[in-house]
């Protein structure tokens, strides 16, 4: 399968904006048992003729060429039918950020959109094997996104695009909590919490157009 429009625009969004390095993939469901996933190279270097690696939701192995993390993909869509497209990506701020003492409770409304608190999957390792997929996608549950604790972060959406702007929220997150601190600072409430996970479907496409844009600064600001 070629790539499409999205996930080249996807993966070349979170390489432009310094979210991804070397590693990370993008991945979009095909059928209700099946996803495909872009191969392990840069993410920067995706385009149109790229070709990306399917697999198969019943699968007991990967296919040959697929990266070795696609685990975390396949369990994923297993459990959230919900759930089109996936993005595993480090940005910066998730590796200190997942190693703060939780709750990650969000002190910024964007926040909020990843799930609050934010979900830890608590091993460092590389999940390269189905059982370390389960436990990322039982870390995720219900939510928009989870870190990998010394792995970077997974983010989900109905499309590449909603996963990589999921993504660029989790860095955000992540830094401000990291200038906040293990301390007592005010937090989101419950209700706060509530009334900014409903602005996503209306908000997300004004946050991916921003990222998609030739850059002119980085600004979290929400009007």
């Amino acid at each position: 399968m070629i790539a499409s429009a999205e996930v080249v625009a996807a993966a070349n969004t979170l390489a432009r904006h310094g979210l991804v390095t070397a590693f990370g993939h993008v991945s979009v469901r095909t059928a209700d048992d099946q996803f495909a996933i872009t191969p392990p190279v840069p993410l920067g270097t995706i385009d149109a003729s790229t070709e990306l690696i399917e697999v198969s939701l019943s699968a007991g192995a990967l296919p040959h060429g697929a990266p070795g993390e696609a685990w975390m993909h396949v369990a994923i869509y297993r459990v959230r039918p919900d759930v089109t497209a996936v993005a595993r990506a480090q940005p910066p701020a998730s590796h200190p950020g997942a190693a703060l003492p939780g709750p990650l409770v969000p002190v910024h409304g964007q926040g909020a959109w990843l799930g609050a608190p934010l979900a830890v999957y608590d091993d460092a390792r590389l999940v390269r094997n189905e059982a370390a997929g389960a436990g990322v996608a039982a870390a995720l549950g219900d939510a928009r996104g989870v870190l990998l604790r010394g792995n970077g972060a997974v983010t989900v959406g109905t499309d590449p695009r909603e996963a990589a702007t999921a993504q660029w929220v989790v860095e955000q997150t992540c830094s401000h909590l990291l200038r906040v601190g293990d301390t007592d600072a005010r937090r989101l409430t419950s209700d706060e919490i509530t009334a900014w996970q409903a602005t996503w479907p209306e908000l997300w496409p004004r946050l991916w157009a921003f990222l998609a844009a030739p850059p002119v600064g980085i600004s979290g600001g929400t009007r």
